[in-house]
């Protein structure tokens, strides 16, 4: 998006070290910020209520469904950016709630789910005050969720 787009601000946040120096890698050329911590409690009170956009690569396996995950996955990726909890929606939840206080009216949530965990995902949106709507995009097999904050 900043490639694409330009002039934009970029923040981001991680609790897992690895992922934090890839961001700094993938940042550094659009002078985005890197933060460690966990999601937004990381962040910078200043863009609290002007967030345009929001991104949210959240785990989403739920717990007993990790020993089914592809062995490359299992072994190489971090568990953390995996395991969503019991039912996979611990820390989408976490996002959903607090995404009102970060975006700006009209602005934007976006995030990753399994097909099995829409409507779920869309009743966390809903019950956070957000306005949801589906993209699918069936070559990737990828399922997002966006929500919208209300514009005043």
């Amino acid at each position: 998006m900043a490639a694409e787009k330009g002039n934009i601000r970029l923040y981001s946040a991680d609790i897992d070290s690895a992922a934090i120096q890839c961001a700094k890698k993938n940042t550094k050329v659009f002078d985005g910020f890197v933060f460690e911590g966990d999601l937004y409690h990381a962040l910078p009170n200043e863009i609290k209520g002007r967030v345009n956009i929001l991104v949210a690569n959240a785990p989403y396996v739920p717990s007993k469904s990790m020993k089914l995950l592809p062995r490359e996955a299992r072994l190489y990726e971090s568990q953390l950016a995996l395991d969503g909890g019991e039912e996979g929606l611990d820390i989408q939840r976490r996002i959903a709630e607090e995404a009102p206080y970060w975006l700006t009216p009209g602005g934007h949530l976006l995030v990753e789910t399994s097909a099995r965990q829409v409507q779920k995902t869309e009743e966390l949106f809903t019950n956070a005050g957000l306005i949801t709507n589906v993209a699918k995009d069936e070559f990737l097999e990828a399922t997002v969720i966006i929500g919208t904050k209300q514009a005043i």
